[in-house]
């Protein structure tokens, strides 16, 4: 599509009115994985899982599977 002459020259796009915190990403690295909502929650349920800002994604995902690699 052409836009020229569509949009006005002095167009700013609307700032986003706060920034959002950046969730966690362990459940959805475990959702692409495909466990279930059950296992993910049982991942982070478990202690032996860090918390988001102690470890690594790398670490806390490498947890999560031993944890979820163990009969529940």
């Amino acid at each position: 599509l052409e836009l020229k002459d569509k949009l006005p020259a002095t167009f700013q796009p609307a700032a986003p009115a706060a920034p959002r915190p950046a969730g966690d990403p362990l459940p959805l690295a475990l959702a692409r994985l495909d466990y279930r909502k059950s296992e993910i929650d049982r991942a982070l349920a478990s202690p032996e899982v860090p918390p988001p800002g102690e470890a690594p994604l790398e670490d806390r995902l490498r947890a999560a599977i031993t944890v979820l690699s163990r009969p529940a």
